[in-house]
């Protein structure tokens, strides 16, 4: 008779959306961690299919030491939400640890989350690792992205000891499925990668959820970010804060942003433009990153707005 195989401690999920700056790298970070290779999975889940992801995994498999315990599972298109609800379906382990397609691990980023489940066992316990941007990538514009909380919610530094305990997001976090189970999975509506773990979030957050820092999981944004990138990144957002206001109606802070006309840099944003070209002035420059970060934001919101009054005929 064969003997059963042991469970994974640990299933690493990952939904795929942009394209790797180093794809070895990537994969070789997952692949050498500390565990052995039977005591954990990761399943990299692409329903974007637009992504290199798969051909960088094909190359990556072919070299030596390169674990099988990875997988690539292609879906059918969707966003973000439905390409981590099929990779949850698939995975074997009662502890899910989610990491961001663009964020390297260390050596010992999963068994750093199973030592913190097994010293917090209760089912609310949520451990979240920072997602910080290696020196190479880093920019003023990228700092101020980091600490200000505008690209994860919270703001982010390396010195930090807590994090809000109702605080997740998708790029480095682990959670029991237990825990899951109770708040439902992602909501398919997101069509894209944004504001999906937001509202999970705020679902677990409703079911008891109690996140802890684990400053020892950081990982590296590995991710070339710009202004124009960020705008794209907003609009993107945008269109989901349409769907977050359709599923949780209310009078929420963020409506006035995204109802209003930034269709034309204000006087102000261009004055302000102009201080930061000629004269270095930082906080110049901060005042126009968000009057473009806001204009990519409010475009999102009334584009879906608008696609949504002519479906209905409205």
């Amino acid at each position: 008779m064969t003997a059963p195989k042991p469970q994974k401690l640990a299933s690493v999920v990952c939904a795929v959306d942009d394209n790797l700056l180093d794809g070895a790298a990537w994969y070789r970070s997952l692949s050498a961690q500390t565990l052995p290779a039977e005591a954990y999975e990761v399943i990299i889940s692409d329903s974007s299919h637009t992504t290199t992801h798969g051909e960088e995994f094909e190359r990556c498999r072919q070299q030596p030491g390169f674990r099988g315990n990875i997988r690539y599972h292609r879906t059918e298109r969707g966003g973000r939400a439905l390409a981590l609800n099929r990779a949850i379906d698939i995975a074997s382990a009662d502890l899910i640890i989610f990491i961001g397609d663009d964020c390297q691990i260390e050596p010992d980023f999963v068994e750093t989350h199973i030592r913190f489940h097994e010293t917090h066992p209760a089912i609310e316990a949520v451990g979240v690792g920072l997602a910080l941007f290696p020196p190479e990538l880093r920019t003023p514009f990228s700092d101020w992205l980091e600490k200000s909380g505008q690209l994860f919610g919270v703001p982010f530094d390396p010195a930090m000891t807590t994090i809000a305990a109702n605080f997740f997001y998708v790029a480095n976090a682990s959670l029991k499925r237990k825990l899951l189970d109770r708040a439902g999975r992602f909501d398919e509506r997101f069509a894209g990668h944004a504001w999906d773990d937001f509202e999970l979030g705020e679902r677990l957050s409703a079911a008891g959820m109690h996140s802890e820092l684990l400053t020892e999981a950081t990982v590296w944004h590995m991710h070339r970010i710009d202004l124009r990138e960020r705008q794209r990144a907003m609009r993107i957002a945008g269109a989901a804060a349409k769907v977050y206001a359709e599923i949780h109606p209310g009078d929420h802070p963020w409506l006035a942003t995204a109802k209003s006309k930034f269709t034309r840099p204000s006087l102000r944003a261009v004055r302000d433009l102009f201080r930061m070209r000629l004269g270095g002035d930082r906080a110049a420059a901060k005042l126009w990153w968000v009057n473009r970060l806001d204009t990519g934001f409010a475009a999102g919101y009334q584009a879906a707005t608008s696609s949504e009054n002519k479906k209905a005929g409205r």
